[in-house]
């Protein structure tokens, strides 16, 4: 690690736990950049246009006159952003580093990974300035990538961050892309999550013993409401006549249970001149 006293740059770097992303205007200092639009809305309301995204080389100090560098991935070129470019505290918690405020100085704001500080802000007015000179390049073959997104991570930290993707196929995945490396044991974990989802329910009743052999032979009904809120046309139970052996439903609105024996009555005449049968049985639950 190299020991160096590192000049200030004018720009500074503001830890900004609103911030989604990391930000400058110093379009210089990135490397691997490509164009890239979004809208960035600020506390103030306004709207700022970022033109691209790269990556950014810092020096920052990391305690007794000591320097190291640190990568901030995927960084948006907002040049309308001014001298005052944003370190995003979420990002650097998805990369694995803690941000905490020292009990000794609290003007003071510590960023660590590993139990080790890598990092330091001094509060400067009402902002937290990160302790850094923008390199724009690496220049140590020793340099921290603590603050980058993290590329190692356990089986079940990848199963979390790919959206719950099967874990043979994140091995897969491992072993085609080398940004993806796995951390600990290969065995697959248990991901409660996932056990939920995918439970199912057992039937609450045996299955039938006897199934209805052609149309109108069975009938069921069943009758439900009142309904919390009304339908448009004032109506509040619903009404469902379901044949056992065709499964053919039918569903009449009803504005009040008084209405029941006369849905079935255009029920029975309907079905019985379409099929040229009578029903012979019906089976209702009592809710009519």
């Amino acid at each position: 690690m190299a020991n160096k006293e590192s000049p200030r740059t004018e720009a500074e770097w503001i830890l900004d736990a609103g911030a989604s992303h990391h930000m400058s205007s110093q379009r210089q200092y990135f490397s691997n950049f490509r164009e890239y639009t979004t809208y960035i809305h600020i506390a103030n309301g306004a709207r700022l246009t970022a033109a691209g995204v790269g990556d950014i080389w810092l020096a920052v100090e990391k305690g007794n006159h000591m320097t190291t560098e640190i990568q901030l991935r995927e960084v948006l070129y907002v040049p309308g952003l001014g001298s005052q470019n944003r370190v995003s505290v979420r990002c650097i918690q998805q990369a694995g580093a803690l941000v905490l405020f020292s009990e000794r100085d609290g003007h003071k704001v510590e960023i660590s990974k590993n139990n080790e500080a890598i990092a330091w802000a001094e509060l400067r007015g009402n902002s937290y300035i990160l302790l850094s000179t923008t390199t724009g390049q690496k220049n140590d073959s020793t340099a921290n990538r603590a603050i980058t997104a993290s590329t190692s991570a356990t089986l079940i930290e990848w199963h979390y961050r790919l959206g719950h993707l099967g874990f043979d196929d994140i091995k897969v995945l491992a072993k085609k892309n080398s940004d993806i490396t796995i951390t600990g044991t290969l065995t697959n974990p248990i991901c409660e999550h996932c056990l939920v989802g995918k439970q199912t329910r057992k039937p609450n009743s045996a299955p039938a013993t006897h199934r209805a052999q052609e149309p109108l032979e069975l009938i069921h009904s069943d009758l439900a409401g009142p309904m919390s809120r009304l339908s448009l046309g004032g109506a509040k139970y619903v009404l469902r006549f379901i044949d056992d052996f065709t499964r053919y439903t039918m569903v009449y609105t009803l504005k009040s249970k008084a209405e029941v024996i006369g849905k079935f009555r255009e029920y029975k005449a309907l079905v019985e001149t379409y099929k040229s049968k009578k029903i012979k049985r019906f089976r209702s639950d009592g809710g009519g």
